[in-house]
Protein backbone atom coordinates (compact mmCIF):
# COMPACT_ATOMS: atom_id res chain seq x y z
CA UNK A 1 0.00 0.00 0.00
CA UNK A 2 1.14 3.60 -0.64
CA UNK A 3 1.89 5.56 2.04
CA UNK A 4 0.34 9.30 2.76
CA UNK A 5 3.21 11.57 3.32
CA UNK A 6 3.48 13.24 6.85
CA UNK A 7 1.91 16.30 7.69
CA UNK A 8 5.85 18.33 8.30
CA UNK A 9 7.45 16.28 5.56
CA UNK A 10 6.28 18.24 2.63
CA UNK A 11 7.43 21.55 4.71
CA UNK A 12 11.22 19.89 5.51
CA UNK A 13 11.57 19.16 2.14
CA UNK A 14 10.88 22.70 0.67
CA UNK A 15 12.59 24.09 3.35
CA UNK A 16 15.53 21.87 2.97
CA UNK A 17 15.66 22.43 -0.97
CA UNK A 18 15.64 26.11 -1.12
CA UNK A 19 19.25 27.25 0.51
CA UNK A 20 20.65 24.64 -2.19
CA UNK A 21 19.19 27.22 -5.16
CA UNK A 22 21.18 29.95 -5.87
CA UNK A 23 18.68 33.05 -5.86
CA UNK A 24 20.32 35.33 -8.64
CA UNK A 25 20.84 32.90 -11.30
CA UNK A 26 18.65 30.85 -13.71
CA UNK A 27 16.77 29.46 -10.42
CA UNK A 28 15.94 32.60 -8.80
CA UNK A 29 12.35 32.10 -9.31
CA UNK A 30 12.44 28.73 -8.47
CA UNK A 31 14.18 29.33 -5.30
CA UNK A 32 11.08 31.97 -4.20
CA UNK A 33 8.87 29.50 -5.17
CA UNK A 34 9.96 26.63 -2.54
CA UNK A 35 11.49 29.36 0.23
CA UNK A 36 7.65 30.84 0.10
CA UNK A 37 6.33 27.19 0.45
CA UNK A 38 5.97 26.34 3.70
CA UNK A 39 4.02 29.65 4.88
CA UNK A 40 2.02 28.84 1.45
CA UNK A 41 0.56 25.24 2.88
CA UNK A 42 0.09 26.66 6.37
CA UNK A 43 -2.28 29.48 5.00
CA UNK A 44 -6.04 29.73 3.65
CA UNK A 45 -6.82 28.41 0.14
CA UNK A 46 -6.52 31.66 -2.11
CA UNK A 47 -9.64 31.09 -4.56
CA UNK A 48 -9.91 33.29 -7.38
CA UNK A 49 -12.60 33.98 -9.55
CA UNK A 50 -11.40 34.81 -13.19
CA UNK A 51 -12.72 34.85 -16.49
CA UNK A 52 -12.88 37.18 -19.53
CA UNK A 53 -14.88 41.09 -19.26
CA UNK A 54 -18.41 40.62 -18.23
CA UNK A 55 -18.85 37.03 -17.27
CA UNK A 56 -20.30 37.58 -14.06
CA UNK A 57 -17.22 37.15 -11.64
CA UNK A 58 -18.35 39.37 -9.44
CA UNK A 59 -21.93 38.82 -9.23
CA UNK A 60 -20.83 35.29 -8.66
CA UNK A 61 -18.95 36.71 -5.63
CA UNK A 62 -21.69 38.46 -4.54
CA UNK A 63 -24.21 35.62 -4.32
CA UNK A 64 -21.11 33.23 -2.56
CA UNK A 65 -20.62 35.75 0.25
CA UNK A 66 -24.44 36.67 -0.09
CA UNK A 67 -23.87 40.16 -0.22
CA UNK A 68 -24.00 42.55 -2.80
CA UNK A 69 -20.61 44.11 -2.07
CA UNK A 70 -18.40 43.74 -5.45
CA UNK A 71 -19.51 45.77 -7.67
CA UNK A 72 -22.07 44.58 -10.85
CA UNK A 73 -23.71 46.50 -13.59
CA UNK A 74 -24.04 46.49 -17.30
CA UNK A 75 -21.42 49.67 -17.40
CA UNK A 76 -19.69 48.79 -14.40
CA UNK A 77 -15.96 46.27 -14.71
CA UNK A 78 -13.76 45.63 -12.08
CA UNK A 79 -10.61 47.36 -12.30
CA UNK A 80 -8.52 46.29 -9.21
CA UNK A 81 -8.66 43.52 -7.01
CA UNK A 82 -10.82 42.58 -4.18
CA UNK A 83 -10.06 39.84 -1.88
CA UNK A 84 -12.39 38.54 0.86
CA UNK A 85 -11.07 37.39 3.71
CA UNK A 86 -13.04 35.82 7.33
CA UNK A 87 -12.78 38.39 9.89
CA UNK A 88 -14.51 38.73 12.92
CA UNK A 89 -15.88 41.98 11.86
CA UNK A 90 -16.31 43.95 8.95
CA UNK A 91 -13.66 46.09 7.08
CA UNK A 92 -11.63 47.38 4.15
CA UNK A 93 -8.22 48.01 3.58
CA UNK A 94 -6.95 49.51 0.42
CA UNK A 95 -3.31 48.74 -0.64
CA UNK A 96 -1.54 51.26 -2.94
CA UNK A 97 2.13 51.27 -5.05
CA UNK A 98 3.23 54.37 -4.00
CA UNK A 99 1.83 55.10 -0.02
CA UNK A 100 0.73 53.31 3.38
CA UNK A 101 -2.41 51.56 3.36
CA UNK A 102 -5.30 52.98 4.66
CA UNK A 103 -9.11 51.62 5.97
CA UNK A 104 -11.76 52.74 3.48
CA UNK A 105 -15.70 52.38 4.25
CA UNK A 106 -17.04 49.34 2.53
CA UNK A 107 -19.54 51.87 1.39
CA UNK A 108 -16.58 53.34 -0.94
CA UNK A 109 -15.73 49.87 -2.22
CA UNK A 110 -17.53 50.50 -5.94
CA UNK A 111 -15.89 53.61 -6.54
CA UNK A 112 -12.57 52.31 -5.52
CA UNK A 113 -13.16 48.89 -7.98
CA UNK A 114 -15.20 50.31 -10.90
CA UNK A 115 -14.41 51.57 -14.62
CA UNK A 116 -14.25 55.71 -14.10
CA UNK A 117 -12.25 57.44 -16.68
CA UNK A 118 -12.47 60.35 -14.43
CA UNK A 119 -10.69 59.26 -12.10
CA UNK A 120 -8.03 56.83 -14.07
CA UNK A 121 -4.92 59.00 -12.38
CA UNK A 122 -5.82 58.94 -8.65
CA UNK A 123 -6.89 55.06 -8.99
CA UNK A 124 -3.80 54.01 -10.69
CA UNK A 125 -1.42 53.12 -8.02
CA UNK A 126 -4.49 51.18 -6.38
CA UNK A 127 -2.99 47.63 -6.23
CA UNK A 128 -5.86 45.83 -4.30
CA UNK A 129 -8.93 46.30 -1.75
CA UNK A 130 -8.64 43.61 1.07
CA UNK A 131 -12.80 43.00 2.62
CA UNK A 132 -13.19 41.09 5.86
CA UNK A 133 -16.43 39.99 6.62
CA UNK A 134 -17.54 37.64 9.63
CA UNK A 135 -19.10 35.40 6.89
CA UNK A 136 -18.76 30.94 7.29
CA UNK A 137 -17.93 30.30 3.89
CA UNK A 138 -14.88 32.77 4.43
CA UNK A 139 -13.48 30.30 6.72
CA UNK A 140 -12.52 27.78 4.44
CA UNK A 141 -10.93 29.75 1.49
CA UNK A 142 -10.20 33.40 0.70
CA UNK A 143 -12.48 34.73 -2.59
CA UNK A 144 -10.47 36.73 -4.75
CA UNK A 145 -12.13 38.94 -7.37
CA UNK A 146 -10.35 39.49 -10.33
CA UNK A 147 -10.41 42.38 -13.35
CA UNK A 148 -11.27 40.76 -16.37
CA UNK A 149 -9.29 39.27 -19.10
CA UNK A 150 -8.83 40.73 -22.05
CA UNK A 151 -9.86 44.26 -23.53
CA UNK A 152 -13.83 43.92 -24.89
CA UNK A 153 -16.46 44.35 -22.94
CA UNK A 154 -20.19 44.05 -23.71
CA UNK A 155 -22.46 47.40 -22.76
CA UNK A 156 -25.58 45.04 -21.60
CA UNK A 157 -28.40 48.24 -22.18
CA UNK A 158 -27.17 48.94 -25.85
CA UNK A 159 -25.82 45.57 -27.19
CA UNK A 160 -23.05 46.77 -28.41
CA UNK A 161 -19.36 46.63 -27.94
CA UNK A 162 -16.66 48.77 -26.79
CA UNK A 163 -12.88 48.42 -26.26
CA UNK A 164 -11.33 49.83 -23.29
CA UNK A 165 -8.59 51.95 -23.30
CA UNK A 166 -5.43 49.59 -24.93
CA UNK A 167 -2.98 50.51 -21.69
CA UNK A 168 -5.99 49.68 -19.21
CA UNK A 169 -7.10 46.64 -21.21
CA UNK A 170 -3.57 45.52 -20.98
CA UNK A 171 -2.88 45.94 -17.53
CA UNK A 172 -5.94 44.40 -15.97
CA UNK A 173 -5.29 41.23 -18.43
CA UNK A 174 -1.55 41.30 -16.44
CA UNK A 175 -3.26 41.69 -13.10
CA UNK A 176 -5.89 39.27 -13.28
CA UNK A 177 -3.26 36.80 -15.15
CA UNK A 178 -0.84 37.56 -12.15
CA UNK A 179 -3.77 37.00 -9.54
CA UNK A 180 -4.41 33.41 -11.50
CA UNK A 181 -0.80 32.41 -11.47
CA UNK A 182 -0.75 33.10 -7.85
CA UNK A 183 -3.75 31.71 -6.64
CA UNK A 184 -4.18 28.00 -5.38
CA UNK A 185 -7.79 27.25 -7.00
CA UNK A 186 -9.81 29.32 -9.77
CA UNK A 187 -13.73 28.97 -10.49
CA UNK A 188 -12.83 30.00 -14.31
CA UNK A 189 -16.19 31.65 -15.84
CA UNK A 190 -17.41 31.40 -19.62
CA UNK A 191 -21.21 32.81 -20.49
CA UNK A 192 -21.14 30.71 -24.03
CA UNK A 193 -18.34 29.08 -25.81
CA UNK A 194 -15.13 28.15 -23.68
CA UNK A 195 -12.80 29.57 -26.76
CA UNK A 196 -9.18 28.79 -27.26
CA UNK A 197 -8.10 32.34 -25.01
CA UNK A 198 -9.97 30.33 -22.49
CA UNK A 199 -8.23 26.85 -22.62
CA UNK A 200 -4.82 28.82 -22.75
CA UNK A 201 -5.00 30.47 -19.63
CA UNK A 202 -6.37 27.55 -17.77
CA UNK A 203 -3.91 25.00 -19.27
CA UNK A 204 -1.17 27.24 -18.56
CA UNK A 205 -2.62 27.52 -14.40
CA UNK A 206 -2.52 23.91 -14.50
CA UNK A 207 0.52 23.18 -16.07
CA UNK A 208 2.28 23.00 -19.48
CA UNK A 209 0.50 21.18 -22.71
CA UNK A 210 -1.87 19.46 -19.59
CA UNK A 211 0.81 17.14 -18.65
CA UNK A 212 -0.28 17.59 -14.97
CA UNK A 213 -3.95 16.67 -15.12
CA UNK A 214 -3.99 16.56 -11.16
CA UNK A 215 -4.02 20.09 -11.47
CA UNK A 216 -7.41 19.83 -12.49
CA UNK A 217 -8.56 19.08 -8.94
CA UNK A 218 -8.00 23.02 -8.14
CA UNK A 219 -9.79 24.32 -11.41
CA UNK A 220 -14.33 24.18 -11.14
CA UNK A 221 -15.46 25.68 -14.64
CA UNK A 222 -18.96 28.06 -14.22
CA UNK A 223 -21.14 28.62 -17.24
CA UNK A 224 -22.83 31.83 -16.20
CA UNK A 225 -25.88 34.13 -17.04
CA UNK A 226 -27.61 30.66 -17.75
CA UNK A 227 -31.21 32.41 -16.53
CA UNK A 228 -30.66 34.73 -19.57
CA UNK A 229 -31.73 31.73 -21.93
CA UNK A 230 -35.81 32.50 -20.46
CA UNK A 231 -38.10 32.59 -21.69
CA UNK A 232 -38.11 29.37 -24.06
CA UNK A 233 -38.23 28.41 -27.32
CA UNK A 234 -41.53 28.32 -28.68
CA UNK A 235 -43.25 25.41 -27.70
CA UNK A 236 -41.45 24.65 -24.25
CA UNK A 237 -43.98 24.97 -20.98
CA UNK A 238 -42.52 28.71 -20.19
CA UNK A 239 -44.06 27.81 -16.22
CA UNK A 240 -41.89 24.64 -15.67
CA UNK A 241 -38.84 25.53 -18.41
CA UNK A 242 -35.44 25.72 -16.36
CA UNK A 243 -33.08 27.15 -18.60
CA UNK A 244 -30.17 25.84 -16.18
CA UNK A 245 -31.14 22.03 -17.08
CA UNK A 246 -32.68 22.30 -20.30
CA UNK A 247 -30.00 24.61 -21.72
CA UNK A 248 -26.82 24.99 -19.40
CA UNK A 249 -26.58 21.66 -18.58
CA UNK A 250 -27.01 20.51 -22.15
CA UNK A 251 -24.18 23.31 -22.68
CA UNK A 252 -21.93 21.23 -20.35
CA UNK A 253 -22.87 17.87 -22.12
CA UNK A 254 -21.41 19.14 -26.02
CA UNK A 255 -18.64 21.05 -24.42
CA UNK A 256 -17.35 17.53 -23.02
CA UNK A 257 -18.32 16.11 -26.41
CA UNK A 258 -17.23 18.41 -28.13
CA UNK A 259 -13.28 18.60 -26.64
CA UNK A 260 -12.76 15.72 -24.07
CA UNK A 261 -9.89 17.56 -23.19
CA UNK A 262 -12.12 19.57 -21.05
CA UNK A 263 -12.22 16.59 -18.66
CA UNK A 264 -8.91 17.09 -17.30
CA UNK A 265 -8.97 21.16 -17.58
CA UNK A 266 -11.57 21.27 -15.09
CA UNK A 267 -12.93 18.90 -12.46
CA UNK A 268 -16.55 20.01 -12.79
CA UNK A 269 -18.17 22.50 -15.04
CA UNK A 270 -21.63 23.89 -13.45
CA UNK A 271 -24.00 26.15 -14.98
CA UNK A 272 -25.47 29.09 -12.78
CA UNK A 273 -27.70 31.83 -12.54
CA UNK A 274 -25.44 34.18 -10.65
CA UNK A 275 -27.90 37.09 -10.80
CA UNK A 276 -30.79 34.86 -9.17
CA UNK A 277 -28.76 33.67 -6.23
CA UNK A 278 -27.42 36.88 -5.82
CA UNK A 279 -30.86 38.74 -5.88
CA UNK A 280 -31.83 36.19 -3.60
CA UNK A 281 -29.86 36.94 -0.29
CA UNK A 282 -29.97 40.34 -0.74
CA UNK A 283 -33.38 42.08 -2.29
CA UNK A 284 -34.98 44.04 0.99
CA UNK A 285 -37.53 41.83 2.94
CA UNK A 286 -40.40 44.77 1.16
CA UNK A 287 -39.84 43.49 -2.07
CA UNK A 288 -41.78 40.46 -1.29
CA UNK A 289 -44.77 42.23 -1.35
CA UNK A 290 -44.32 43.48 -4.47
CA UNK A 291 -43.60 39.90 -5.36
CA UNK A 292 -46.65 38.50 -3.83
CA UNK A 293 -48.67 41.06 -5.69
CA UNK A 294 -47.65 39.78 -9.31
CA UNK A 295 -47.68 36.08 -7.83
CA UNK A 296 -51.45 36.88 -7.83
CA UNK A 297 -52.03 37.66 -11.38
CA UNK A 298 -53.16 34.94 -13.95
CA UNK A 299 -50.08 32.24 -14.91
CA UNK A 300 -50.55 34.08 -18.56
CA UNK A 301 -51.15 37.23 -17.73
CA UNK A 302 -47.84 36.77 -15.20
CA UNK A 303 -45.83 35.01 -18.28
CA UNK A 304 -46.93 38.01 -20.53
CA UNK A 305 -45.62 40.42 -18.27
CA UNK A 306 -42.38 38.91 -18.09
CA UNK A 307 -42.05 37.48 -21.71
CA UNK A 308 -40.54 40.75 -22.76
CA UNK A 309 -38.56 42.95 -20.33
CA UNK A 310 -38.60 46.05 -21.97
CA UNK A 311 -42.33 45.73 -21.67
CA UNK A 312 -42.41 45.00 -18.19
CA UNK A 313 -39.62 47.70 -16.90
CA UNK A 314 -41.65 50.49 -19.01
CA UNK A 315 -42.58 53.68 -17.42
CA UNK A 316 -46.39 53.02 -17.58
CA UNK A 317 -48.22 49.48 -17.60
CA UNK A 318 -51.58 49.66 -17.91
CA UNK A 319 -53.63 47.63 -15.19
CA UNK A 320 -50.20 46.95 -12.72
CA UNK A 321 -50.19 48.80 -9.84
CA UNK A 322 -46.05 48.68 -9.06
CA UNK A 323 -44.35 51.58 -10.44
CA UNK A 324 -41.68 51.47 -12.93
CA UNK A 325 -39.07 51.69 -10.42
CA UNK A 326 -40.40 49.03 -8.51
CA UNK A 327 -40.60 46.60 -11.59
CA UNK A 328 -36.91 47.69 -12.91
CA UNK A 329 -36.09 46.77 -9.29
CA UNK A 330 -36.81 43.39 -9.53
CA UNK A 331 -36.05 42.65 -13.16
CA UNK A 332 -32.04 44.04 -12.42
CA UNK A 333 -31.99 41.75 -9.26
CA UNK A 334 -33.32 39.21 -10.05
CA UNK A 335 -34.18 38.80 -13.18
CA UNK A 336 -37.53 37.43 -15.32
CA UNK A 337 -36.94 33.96 -14.67
CA UNK A 338 -35.82 34.70 -11.06
CA UNK A 339 -39.09 36.65 -10.55
CA UNK A 340 -41.08 33.77 -12.28
CA UNK A 341 -39.78 31.38 -9.35
CA UNK A 342 -40.21 33.33 -6.56
CA UNK A 343 -43.64 33.96 -7.53
CA UNK A 344 -43.98 30.16 -8.03
CA UNK A 345 -42.71 29.33 -4.45
CA UNK A 346 -44.94 32.35 -2.84
CA UNK A 347 -48.14 30.69 -4.28
CA UNK A 348 -47.13 27.67 -2.53
CA UNK A 349 -47.06 29.44 0.72
CA UNK A 350 -43.31 29.21 0.92
CA UNK A 351 -42.30 31.66 3.53
CA UNK A 352 -39.84 34.60 2.66
CA UNK A 353 -36.44 32.37 4.06
CA UNK A 354 -37.55 29.28 1.92
CA UNK A 355 -38.25 31.62 -1.27
CA UNK A 356 -35.00 32.94 -0.44
CA UNK A 357 -33.18 29.40 0.05
CA UNK A 358 -34.90 27.91 -3.23
CA UNK A 359 -33.87 29.94 -5.05
CA UNK A 360 -30.13 29.79 -3.73
CA UNK A 361 -30.82 26.15 -4.50
CA UNK A 362 -32.27 26.91 -8.22
CA UNK A 363 -29.81 28.85 -9.46
CA UNK A 364 -26.73 26.23 -9.52
CA UNK A 365 -24.62 28.77 -6.88
CA UNK A 366 -25.20 26.35 -4.40
CA UNK A 367 -23.80 23.49 -5.69
CA UNK A 368 -20.86 25.94 -6.40
CA UNK A 369 -20.61 26.60 -2.40
CA UNK A 370 -20.99 22.95 -1.52
CA UNK A 371 -18.21 21.80 -3.80
CA UNK A 372 -16.21 24.71 -3.55
CA UNK A 373 -15.91 23.88 0.63
CA UNK A 374 -15.70 20.19 0.07
CA UNK A 375 -13.13 20.85 -2.83
CA UNK A 376 -10.98 23.54 -1.48
CA UNK A 377 -12.13 23.85 2.09
CA UNK A 378 -12.05 20.48 3.65
CA UNK A 379 -9.16 19.29 1.38
CA UNK A 380 -7.06 22.89 1.69
CA UNK A 381 -3.74 21.29 2.33
CA UNK A 382 -3.78 18.79 -0.62
CA UNK A 383 -5.14 21.19 -3.10
CA UNK A 384 -2.14 23.92 -1.29
CA UNK A 385 0.27 20.93 -2.05
CA UNK A 386 -1.02 20.20 -5.29
CA UNK A 387 -0.79 24.07 -6.49
CA UNK A 388 2.71 24.53 -5.15
CA UNK A 389 4.18 21.25 -6.94
CA UNK A 390 2.54 22.76 -9.98
CA UNK A 391 4.51 26.44 -9.11
CA UNK A 392 7.72 24.29 -8.88
CA UNK A 393 7.21 22.23 -12.64
CA UNK A 394 6.31 25.51 -14.57
CA UNK A 395 9.22 27.21 -12.98
CA UNK A 396 11.38 24.10 -13.98
CA UNK A 397 9.46 24.14 -17.72
CA UNK A 398 10.50 28.07 -17.94
CA UNK A 399 13.96 27.60 -17.50
CA UNK A 400 16.28 27.35 -20.63
CA UNK A 401 17.06 23.70 -22.40
CA UNK A 402 19.58 21.95 -19.84
CA UNK A 403 22.20 21.83 -22.13
CA UNK A 404 22.30 26.00 -21.91
CA UNK A 405 22.28 26.12 -18.27
CA UNK A 406 25.66 25.22 -16.35
CA UNK A 407 26.28 21.49 -14.72
CA UNK A 408 25.52 22.97 -11.04
CA UNK A 409 22.37 24.27 -12.31
CA UNK A 410 21.06 21.21 -14.02
CA UNK A 411 22.15 19.21 -10.78
CA UNK A 412 19.66 21.21 -8.43
CA UNK A 413 17.08 21.27 -11.18
CA UNK A 414 17.34 17.25 -10.92
CA UNK A 415 17.71 17.54 -7.07
CA UNK A 416 14.15 19.69 -7.04
CA UNK A 417 12.49 17.59 -9.90
CA UNK A 418 13.00 14.19 -8.27
CA UNK A 419 12.11 15.87 -4.73
CA UNK A 420 9.02 16.78 -6.40
CA UNK A 421 8.21 13.31 -7.75
CA UNK A 422 8.89 12.16 -4.28
CA UNK A 423 6.09 14.00 -2.89
CA UNK A 424 3.73 13.01 -5.30
CA UNK A 425 4.52 9.81 -5.70
CA UNK A 426 3.74 9.09 -1.77
CA UNK A 427 0.86 12.06 -1.30
CA UNK A 428 -1.74 9.09 -2.23
CA UNK A 429 -4.52 11.84 -1.18
CA UNK A 430 -3.35 13.28 -4.51
CA UNK A 431 -4.09 10.31 -6.37
CA UNK A 432 -7.10 10.08 -4.81
CA UNK A 433 -8.66 13.41 -5.51
CA UNK A 434 -7.85 12.38 -8.94
CA UNK A 435 -9.79 9.39 -9.03
CA UNK A 436 -13.07 10.94 -7.78
CA UNK A 437 -12.48 13.28 -10.32
CA UNK A 438 -12.05 10.46 -12.73
CA UNK A 439 -15.29 8.74 -11.10
CA UNK A 440 -17.68 11.84 -10.62
CA UNK A 441 -16.97 12.50 -14.57
CA UNK A 442 -18.08 8.88 -15.31
CA UNK A 443 -14.90 8.03 -16.88
CA UNK A 444 -14.66 5.00 -15.23
CA UNK A 445 -16.35 1.40 -15.65
CA UNK A 446 -18.70 1.35 -12.74
CA UNK A 447 -22.27 1.29 -12.14
CA UNK A 448 -23.90 3.12 -9.85
CA UNK A 449 -23.35 1.33 -6.13
CA UNK A 450 -19.55 0.82 -6.98
CA UNK A 451 -18.90 4.57 -7.76
CA UNK A 452 -20.90 4.99 -4.30
CA UNK A 453 -18.50 2.85 -2.86
CA UNK A 454 -15.25 4.07 -4.40
CA UNK A 455 -16.08 7.24 -3.09
CA UNK A 456 -16.87 6.25 0.17
CA UNK A 457 -13.52 4.46 0.55
CA UNK A 458 -11.93 7.50 -0.99
CA UNK A 459 -12.72 9.75 1.62
CA UNK A 460 -10.07 10.65 4.10
CA UNK A 461 -12.14 12.64 6.36
CA UNK A 462 -14.51 9.89 8.24
CA UNK A 463 -13.75 6.45 10.08
CA UNK A 464 -12.86 3.11 8.66
CA UNK A 465 -16.28 2.13 9.95
CA UNK A 466 -17.54 4.88 7.89
CA UNK A 467 -15.50 4.24 4.50
CA UNK A 468 -17.28 0.89 4.49
CA UNK A 469 -20.67 2.02 5.15
CA UNK A 470 -21.37 0.92 8.28
CA UNK A 471 -22.02 2.94 12.10
CA UNK A 472 -18.91 3.82 13.85
CA UNK A 473 -20.08 1.19 16.57
CA UNK A 474 -19.68 -1.67 15.00
CA UNK A 475 -17.31 -3.67 16.58
CA UNK A 476 -13.80 -4.41 15.09
CA UNK A 477 -14.68 -8.50 13.87
CA UNK A 478 -17.41 -7.12 11.80
CA UNK A 479 -15.19 -4.37 10.40
CA UNK A 480 -12.21 -6.77 9.55
CA UNK A 481 -14.92 -9.34 7.61
CA UNK A 482 -16.35 -6.81 5.63
CA UNK A 483 -13.40 -5.03 4.89
CA UNK A 484 -12.26 -9.00 3.54
CA UNK A 485 -15.16 -8.50 1.49
CA UNK A 486 -14.05 -5.33 -0.07
CA UNK A 487 -10.29 -6.04 -0.96
CA UNK A 488 -11.86 -8.96 -2.45
CA UNK A 489 -14.02 -7.18 -4.35
CA UNK A 490 -11.34 -4.43 -5.83
CA UNK A 491 -8.89 -7.14 -6.27
CA UNK A 492 -11.66 -8.68 -8.81
CA UNK A 493 -12.20 -5.58 -10.75
CA UNK A 494 -8.58 -4.99 -11.53
CA UNK A 495 -8.13 -8.67 -12.70
CA UNK A 496 -11.47 -7.73 -14.88
CA UNK A 497 -9.71 -3.81 -15.87
CA UNK A 498 -6.45 -5.43 -16.43
CA UNK A 499 -6.47 -4.96 -20.37
CA UNK A 500 -8.42 -2.06 -20.90
CA UNK A 501 -7.95 1.67 -20.40
CA UNK A 502 -4.95 2.39 -18.37
CA UNK A 503 -6.42 5.40 -16.81
CA UNK A 504 -9.43 3.51 -15.45
CA UNK A 505 -7.15 0.51 -14.14
CA UNK A 506 -4.83 2.63 -12.07
CA UNK A 507 -7.54 4.20 -10.76
CA UNK A 508 -9.34 1.15 -9.59
CA UNK A 509 -5.62 -0.27 -8.23
CA UNK A 510 -5.85 3.00 -6.03
CA UNK A 511 -9.09 1.61 -4.50
CA UNK A 512 -7.55 -1.36 -3.82
CA UNK A 513 -4.61 0.21 -2.31
CA UNK A 514 -7.22 1.78 0.18
CA UNK A 515 -9.06 -0.37 0.94
CA UNK A 516 -6.45 -2.79 1.63
CA UNK A 517 -5.16 0.00 3.85
CA UNK A 518 -8.74 0.22 6.03
CA UNK A 519 -8.19 -3.94 6.05
CA UNK A 520 -4.81 -3.56 7.62
CA UNK A 521 -5.92 -1.00 10.37
CA UNK A 522 -8.96 -2.73 11.21
CA UNK A 523 -7.49 -6.01 11.65
CA UNK A 524 -4.53 -4.53 13.61
CA UNK A 525 -7.85 -2.57 15.86
CA UNK A 526 -9.33 -6.33 16.50
CA UNK A 527 -5.95 -8.07 17.48
CA UNK A 528 -5.66 -5.53 20.01
CA UNK A 529 -8.93 -5.72 21.69
CA UNK A 530 -9.04 -9.44 21.64
CA UNK A 531 -5.06 -9.17 23.44
CA UNK A 532 -6.89 -6.51 25.71
CA UNK A 533 -9.54 -9.52 26.16
CA UNK A 534 -6.68 -11.68 26.74
CA UNK A 535 -4.74 -9.54 29.61
CA UNK A 536 -8.59 -8.62 31.07
CA UNK A 537 -9.11 -12.72 31.30
CA UNK A 538 -5.59 -13.40 32.85
CA UNK A 539 -6.01 -9.91 35.36
CA UNK A 540 -9.43 -11.45 36.59
CA UNK A 541 -7.75 -14.69 37.32
CA UNK A 542 -5.25 -13.49 39.15
CA UNK A 543 -7.02 -11.64 41.29
CA UNK A 544 -9.15 -14.76 42.12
Amino acid sequence: MAHSLPRQDAEKIFSRLAPFIDEKGLLGDLRGTLSRAPERLAGPVRLAVVGQIKRGKSTLVNALIGQRLAATGPLETTFRINVFKYGGERSARAFFSDRPSADVPLESLASLTVRDPGREAELATLKRVVITLPEHLLRSFELIDTPGLYSVYVTDSANALEVIDPEQAARMTKVSAEELQGADAVLYMFSRDLGGADTEVVGRFLGVAGRYPLGAMRTIGIVSKCDSYWPPPAGADPLGYDPIKAVGQQKVSDYLTAEPELGRLFYEIIPIAGLVAEGAQTIPAEWFNWLQYLAGRAPDELLRLLRYRSMFTRDELPGVTLSAQQRRDLDGSLGPWGILLACRYLLDNCSEEEVRKKLVADSGVQRVRDLAVSQFGERRRLIKLDAILGDIRRNIDDLPAPHSRSAEANEQVTRVQDAVERISDREEGLQAIQVLRLAGQRRLPLGGPELGRLCRLLDPGTSCAARLGLPDSTPPAVLVEVADAEVTRWQRRTDDLASTDPEALAAIRLVLRTAEGIQSQVRKADQMLRKADQLREKARLLLD
